[in-house]
């Protein structure tokens, strides 16, 4: 909106899906701000390198898709137990290492919520991590669709970035470990994952969603039978009713009750997705770049030259 104040006549954004070919072309001088992971922040660490980090409002989970009746995954009990199955604290304290925490809810802890309350605060915690409850289930969907574990042949579909696979190999054996089944990882490229999901070519997904604007519905609408996200083919009218009442409720507690039975229905009730961790972004920037600002509602805002 103001174009005589802008220093950075040109900004430069480069794909790399190699977390130590950043590192290098960031040591190298290639580029000025590169996202880091957790060997990065080590190294970063070891070599001085200033690092700043923010919660970025990001909800990455795991969804099913609902429609492979052969494989189990109509039955929430199944989907229940793959999702109580994952120890999320290990998850970030040991693969993540970035500042993310467990996931325990659809909303992150950053969104407001009614009466200036944050949401997460006021609804208080709606799934966690229970190997024993998780094997429970899972044994009862069996029960209940008449599969053997050695039945439940599963691929889990992420991206192919080094830390998304590490992410999908951790689930790998948190599944062999608390549930005693073999899942396959179908690693692709960005937008190919984005056409198997859009297609259904997939069982089970590890994605995310950041917000696109400070409320709860920005991730809970997704999951309505008719919203384009809802690649799992989730379908409970009782969930988009929930929403659809939402949407026109005019007193903000009242609402934000609604929002929080669709939340509870979704990830526990149900089980179509389950919610892994709350992002955080850890980065280093170039002492180049003067008065970068990022944060989970403004990704990148530099107000200053690079040299």
């Amino acid at each position: 909106y103001d174009p005589d104040r802008c220093a950075v006549g040109t900004i430069r954004y480069t794909m790399m899906n190699d977390a130590n070919t950043r590192m290098n072309a960031f040591q190298g001088g290639q580029t000025d701000c590169i996202n880091l992971g957790a060997d990065q922040m080590d190294q970063a660490e070891q070599l001085g390198i200033h690092t700043e980090s923010y919660v970025d409002n990001g909800n990455w989970y795991i969804q099913f898709n609902t429609q492979k009746t052969d494989k189990g995954l109509d039955n929430a009990n199944i989907r229940r137990g793959l999702g109580m199955a994952i120890d999320t604290q290990s998850l970030c304290d040991n693969i993540l290492r970035n500042g993310s925490v467990p996931a325990t809810g659809l909303v992150p802890t950053t969104i407001t919520g009614a009466n200036g309350e944050k949401y997460r605060d006021a609804v208080g915690d709606v799934i966690s991590y229970n190997a024993e409850e998780a094997k429970k289930a899972f044994e009862q969907g069996l029960q209940e669709t008449g599969l053997k574990a050695e039945d439940v042949k599963l691929s889990l579909l992420c991206d192919d970035s080094d830390a998304s696979q590490k992410v999908a190999q951790f689930f790998q054996a948190q599944w062999s470990e608390n549930l005693g089944i073999d899942v396959e990882i179908t690693p692709q490229q960005f937008k190919s994952r984005l056409d198997s999901m859009d297609s259904g070519d997939f069982d089970i997904v590890f994605a995310g969603w950041a917000p696109d604007y400070n409320d709860a519905m920005t991730y809970l609408d997704m999951f309505m039978k008719d919203n384009g996200n809802n690649y799992g083919k989730y379908d409970n009218p009782e969930y988009d009713s929930l929403l659809e009442q939402a949407m026109s409720e005019q007193d903000a507690a009242k609402r934000q009750e609604l929002l929080a039975q669709a939340e509870e229905l979704v990830t526990k009730t149900d089980a179509a997705v389950y919610p892994v961790y709350f992002s955080s972004c850890s980065y280093a920037v170039s002492d180049k770049v003067q008065d970068m600002t990022r944060t989970g509602f403004q990704e990148f805002d530099f107000t200053d030259a690079a040299d």
